[in-house]
């Protein structure tokens, strides 16, 4: 099992006192650096850079020596090896916010750290090109909310990243978006984007035990990519639950897939591949297989078809559903707070349980 990273939902049960008891390091901003970067500047690895409520609007640009940003990061904070910033108060009292309408603007960076105590942890991030990007090796993003932004949290050639426990709405493109990358996506709330997780050019990431509900796709994956995608509940997106093309080829096992006009469909392999896709033991309600010489392995697959009855929907949750309430209910839900504080409590209570990368199910 891959732990949560240092301190993770320790600053949502405690305050910023209690946990100076504990002996954990604090920069405070504004009240010891006037912005987020200065508390990070000066941070030692190990130590909290926690942010009082309030909206936070000062972005800096950055020139890491990286061939993939020649003309730098822009960002309200690049983090340092070590360092966890975290919002203090509960959610939504903390907003990082881009105010410039630029269109190459991050909220956060995390830039090739070797593991994933530098994290950030209950943060808003709104109106940025990306919400947060990880590059490089690893890094978290815990508890956060990321709206508004063209694209939510994106692992871009990063080994181990964790993405846990966040709310993404309202993204141009993809809400989480792996490109070649091996991220754990787990117990994130995604809705209203152009797509909800986005798996490509190449990668193995694990996406489990999410709602991802009302995007224009749930899950695309395409590419050369080879996720595990298991758990989830993919439910009234405007296109397909699942979307698989172009050489990816994934594993779908125990995900509720539902009430979105077509549950899975695979298209464009050309050349066919040499195995079959492994989709066995899910629950959908359509299909839609539309590829010359595309193999599915659909044993155990609770499919009633197009316009059937689907016995669970009026009495609660399948036994697929990860979740301990009933996942349409939360689909529209307006009180972000309270659908965060659900998916905390559930990443506290339940950690994640990570695959062998070398024996997948």
């Amino acid at each position: 099992m891959w732990g949560f990273a240092v301190g993770f939902f320790l600053l949502f049960a405690q305050s910023c006192e209690d946990s100076a008891t504990q002996s954990v390091p604090l920069r405070i901003v504004p009240d010891d650096y006037e912005t987020i970067q200065a508390a990070i500047d000066a941070a030692d690895p190990g130590d909290i850079v926690l942010l009082r409520p309030g909206i936070y609007t000062h972005m800096e640009t950055h020139y890491p020596d990286d061939p993939e940003f020649p003309n730098g990061i822009r960002t309200a904070m690049f983090l340092k090896e070590g360092v966890v910033v975290a919002g203090d108060g509960g959610p939504g009292e903390v907003v990082v916010r881009d105010t410039t309408g630029a269109d190459t603007t991050y909220g956060a960076a995390i830039h090739f750290m070797p593991d994933n105590r530098t994290n950030i942890q209950n943060v808003d991030f709104e109106d940025f090109h990306i919400g947060v990007v990880i590059r490089g090796d690893k890094g978290g993003v815990y508890g956060c909310r990321v709206a508004g932004s063209d694209a939510g949290i994106w692992a871009f050639r990063a080994t181990e990243p964790e993405i846990i426990g966040n709310l993404v709405e309202d993204c141009i493109f993809d809400g989480v978006l792996n490109q070649l990358a091996d991220a754990t996506i787990a117990i994130n709330f995604i809705r209203d984007c152009g797509g909800g997780v986005g798996i490509e050019i190449g990668g193995s990431p694990f996406v489990t035990r999410n709602l991802i509900c009302l995007n224009s796709v749930g899950v695309v994956a395409n590419t050369g990519v080879t996720p595990i995608i298991q758990r989830n509940v993919i439910i009234r997106n405007e296109q397909y639950g699942l979307f698989f093309s172009s050489g990816a080829v994934p594993i779908a096992v125990d995900n509720d897939i539902y009430e979105n006009p077509v549950g899975i469909r695979a298209d464009f392999y050309n050349p066919p591949l040499e195995e079959p896709i492994n989709a066995v033991s899910n629950f959908w309600d359509t299909l839609d297989i539309d590829s010359v010489g595309l193999d599915l392995i659909l044993d155990e697959n609770d499919t009633p078809g197009a316009g059937a009855e689907v016995e669970y929907l009026p009495i609660g949750p399948s036994p697929f559903n990860p979740f301990n309430f009933d996942p349409t209910a939360q689909c529209e839900v307006e009180d972000t707070e309270t659908l965060r504080k659900r998916l905390v409590s559930l990443a506290a209570e339940a950690p994640v349980e990570l695959p062998s990368r070398t024996q997948r199910p």
